[in-house]
């Protein structure tokens, strides 16, 4: 078994993974922000931030594999604040890849990261600063292929897409939060601005599945390799209308939709990268209906 650092272990992603990796026998390290929640007893954690020089990284000299989950994951939170998206999207991962790569152990870097990428690769141009957030993941994604083709370390880009299906994530996501105005008997709010985007929502356990064969994947590789998934299914997409809609009809609540109130735009890749293939197990209906009965 591994010995396996997570950063950004306390959010929805890292704290299902390290349950999921602990409970297979591996070693678990973390680093976040917040104080530790919701973790397993194992878990070696320590608070802080990887983008802070003051935060020492050596523990990184003992790890055979890094999951970099940590940084700002809401396109709504990097608009707001673009600067701290970029120090803590840019700075600090590059930060944790310099220590990673100087390690003598080089240790694999899973690289947590978003669809949002391949949506501005796929317009060619970014617009305007509506788009950084995705250019702080885009950016994160190059820096971690220069530093770990440079050092020949082996990296794997995990981009995830719209990921939902946990009873903890109580926050404004859109999902859970028209789950609970269906609960309520309150409108479900469609605002203007949602009209023509399409979501891919993935469940968490699908999402803790594909890094965990991922892990598998990078432990089992005999040289380096260089690769990227896609964890979404691209053939399931729903707008948020069809959305309010299912949660209506699994829920059978009374609640009505509401109207509030302008669009998004195949990706190239690098020749040289190879893509692993994602199969969800979770259907959007049964996650809702999951949801409905535990939130």
């Amino acid at each position: 078994m591994a010995r396996i650092m997570i950063t950004g272990i306390c959010g929805l992603i890292g704290r299902n993974l390290a349950r999921a990796l602990v409970a297979k026998g591996h070693e678990v390290y973390g680093i976040d922000l917040v104080a530790a929640s919701g973790l397993p007893e194992s878990v070696r954690y320590h608070q802080g931030d990887i983008a802070d020089p003051g935060l020492g990284l050596d523990m990184l000299a003992s790890m055979e594999g890094v999951i970099h989950l940590a940084g700002v994951s809401r396109v709504s939170e990097a608009r707001a604040n673009p600067e701290l998206a970029l120090k803590a999207n840019v700075l600090g991962s590059t930060r944790l890849f310099q220590a990673v790569c100087h390690s003598a152990r080089k240790p694999w870097i899973m690289l947590g990261s978003t669809r949002e990428v391949d949506d501005l690769q796929r317009r060619g141009v970014f617009q305007s600063l509506q788009d950084i957030y995705a250019l702080s993941k885009l950016a994160m994604e190059s820096v971690a292929s220069c530093y770990a083709r440079e050092s020949k370390s082996s990296l794997l880009i995990l981009r995830f897409s719209d990921v939902y299906g946990d009873p903890e994530d109580q926050g404004k996501k859109l999902l859970p939060t028209f789950i609970r105005q269906a609960k309520a008997g309150l409108p479900l709010s469609i605002h203007g601005s949602s009209h023509g985007v399409n979501f891919y929502f993935t469940h968490i356990r699908d999402v803790t599945q594909a890094v965990v064969d991922g892990v598998n994947f990078l432990a089992a590789a005999s040289e380096p390799v260089h690769a990227i998934q896609r964890v979404w299914d691209a053939g399931s997409p729903t707008d948020s209308r069809g959305l309010a809609e299912m949660i209506l009809s699994i829920s059978r609540s009374h609640a009505k939709i509401q109207n509030i109130s302008v669009t998004r735009g195949q990706s190239q890749t690098d020749p040289a990268i190879q893509e692993l293939p994602f199969l969800p197990t979770v259907s959007i209906a049964a996650g809702i209906q999951e949801l409905l009965d535990n939130i």
